[in-house]
């Protein structure tokens, strides 16, 4: 299910900058403890910052610490369950495949009309496994920008990469 959608920016905007743009992530800002409890966590892919509530991969390497490339590996997966969800809504409502419409307003309401009808199938039960289309490739944005002010999240994502990597 969704529990949150944000609409109204065209297809071509970076994620990572239709986030920054959202109320969600003005709230996260204000107050993330207020939204998510201790150690939960927004799972994004490489396109997103690593933030105190927000967590993403590591920066693949050729010299990557197993640890990180396990944490990398567990992230990933735990991400194929939006990435079903995707799947599953543009299965569902066809038509979100290819809207052919410059009007962003009809396309926004669309797409949250969409939601909103998923959200209710899932509510009665209707099986999703038939619509369910994986989209290829977790990380298709691969751009990243540097921000030496990560200190605190870094630690954090290495705290928890550490944890996971000595239960294996």
């Amino acid at each position: 299910m969704f529990i949150d959608a944000f609409v109204g920016f065209p297809g071509s905007c970076h994620d990572a900058y239709v986030f920054s743009n959202s109320p969600l992530y003005q709230a996260l800002e204000d107050n993330p403890r207020l939204l998510l409890p201790n150690e939960h966590y927004i799972l994004g892919d490489s396109a997103y910052p690593l933030t105190k509530y927000l967590m993403k991969p590591y920066r693949r390497s050729i010299l990557m610490p197993p640890e990180q490339k396990f944490f990398n590996t567990v992230l990933s997966s735990s991400r194929t369950c939006i990435e079903q969800a995707f799947g599953g809504l543009k299965g569902r409502f066809r038509r979100l495949k290819g809207i052919e419409s410059t009007d962003i307003t009809l396309v926004s309401k669309t797409t949250v009309a969409c939601c909103i009808l998923h959200n209710l199938c899932v509510k009665q039960g209707e099986d999703i496994e038939e619509y369910v289309e994986v989209e290829d490739g977790y990380d298709s944005h691969e751009r990243e920008a540097v921000d030496f002010n990560q200190i605190e999240e870094d630690t954090c994502r290495d705290d928890i990469c550490r944890s996971l990597y000595n239960t294996i």
